[in-house]
């Protein structure tokens, strides 16, 4: 663990209460962007996450085809983000969220329902300065 505390035991992906793995939402940026880049820089943060041992939900394979409208993503995304069955425990919040409207309003969402935060960028200065294990090499 991290002398800052980022890494407390109830972001890890079991827990000991319940012995499930956690569930994370993935939340970046993606209008504005060419759609084959983030497709592939989400699918990497999902094998990430999923190598740790999270179930995760991708929203860039929310089911929609990829020509329907930001605000039919949104409807659909932010409906699975606040879902209660099966809920999920984390949102991750890429690179760049706070430079994305879709983002901001997942993370408002999020945090309103309780979710706890993992933001990637604390994440990726820690693995690269503390020296952590976790990130395999082909995820830097």
């Amino acid at each position: 663990m991290s002398s800052n505390g980022v890494f407390e035991s109830r972001c890890f992906p079991v827990t000991e209460e319940n012995e499930r793995k956690q569930r994370v939402y993935i939340s970046g940026p993606i209008s504005g962007h060419n759609p084959d880049e983030q497709r592939e820089k989400f699918k990497i943060v999902q094998e990430r996450l999923e190598f740790l041992g999270f179930e995760t939900f991708n929203p860039m394979e929310n089911g929609l085809p990829p020509e329907s409208s930001t605000a039919d993503h949104m409807r659909r995304d932010l409906s699975t983000l606040c879902r209660e069955e099966d809920p999920f425990d984390i949102i991750y919040m890429m690179q760049g969220w706070t430079h994305s409207k879709g983002c901001k309003t997942e993370f408002d969402c999020a945090t309103a329902i309780g979710l706890r935060v993992i933001f990637e960028d604390v994440v990726m200065e820690l693995a690269t300065r503390e020296n952590v294990g976790y990130v395999p090499t082909k995820f830097k």
